[in-house]
């Protein structure tokens, strides 16, 4: 047990407006012609017991609501924490006040050390890599969800 977090892209397809897409997932045989698939999920980052980003979440994503609940992110939210954590990476003094560690059941270690900072700094390069593709921001939205 512990707690793991997603981040994931949602698209929504049509057989009419993006027809080759929906060809492509659609070709998938489940079972049952008359299914078909009209969502898409990736998970785009996933963390596992990385608490300073779950409280992140909760604090500017979800209203300071902690239920496991999955959540919409904006793509201006997912340009803030990457900005954050560049600062923290820049200077680890800065750590507790802007990216603070979080106590839960099952949430990990507190303290900040090694693990705490390889998990910033693994959330701003993988973000960066996804801000950075323009044709994938303009075709899915974000979502975040924990689960502990």
């Amino acid at each position: 047990m512990g707690l793991d977090m997603y981040l994931k892209g949602k698209k929504y397809i049509s057989e009419y407006s993006d027809k080759e897409d929906f060809e492509k997932v659609n070709s998938i045989d489940l079972g049952q012609k008359s299914f078909k698939i009209n969502n898409i999920d990736v998970e785009v980052l996933y963390w596992r017991k990385a608490n300073a980003i779950h409280d992140w979440f909760v604090r500017e994503v979800q209203a300071g609501v902690d239920e496991c609940q999955e959540s919409y992110v904006s793509t201006e939210k997912l340009k803030t924490l990457r900005d954050l954590c560049r600062e923290v990476m820049n200077d680890k003094e800065k750590a507790n006040s802007l990216l603070p560690t979080r106590s839960g059941f099952f949430f990990g270690d507190t303290s900040y050390d090694e693990w705490y900072f390889m998990h910033i700094e693994n959330t701003e390069k993988q973000l960066t890599e996804v801000l950075e593709d323009e044709e994938f921001l303009k075709s899915w939205e974000f979502y975040y969800q924990s689960s502990w």
